[in-house]
């Protein structure tokens, strides 16, 4: 169980009361997070997050490389798979990475905008 967050902020409902999520939400909610907060920039945790924000000065196969930093930061998260990450440019010209994951066998995919 944990708190829904979107936008940065915990999402209220009606009542005003923290939105509650479960099962296969609240795990993509916690992959998104270690995806994309810098690993080391959270003083609590220096633990959290990963470090795909190095991919953009990296000079070699930036799909393998992708998709290995993508598979270190979840390794930790149980019920997750990696199977593959594509990398590719956005408008504002930084990497978006689409991410192919099975959560508890199930096949989820999701975007991370790396700056």
């Amino acid at each position: 169980m944990d708190t829904l967050i979107k936008d940065g902020d915990f999402s209220l409902n009606s009542s005003g009361q923290p939105l509650t999520i479960f099962g296969t939400q609240e795990i993509l909610q916690r992959v998104r997070l270690q995806l994309c907060i810098k690993k080391g920039s959270f003083l609590y945790n220096p633990d959290l997050g990963s470090d795909l924000f190095t991919l953009p000065t990296y000079n070699g196969d930036i799909e393998t490389k992708a998709l290995f930093l993508t598979k270190k930061a979840l390794e930790d998260i149980s019920g997750t798979a990696v199977e593959g990450v594509k990398v590719q440019k956005n408008q504002e010209e930084q990497l978006q990475l689409k991410i192919s994951i099975l959560i508890n066998q199930k096949k989820h995919s999701l975007e991370v905008n790396i700056k």
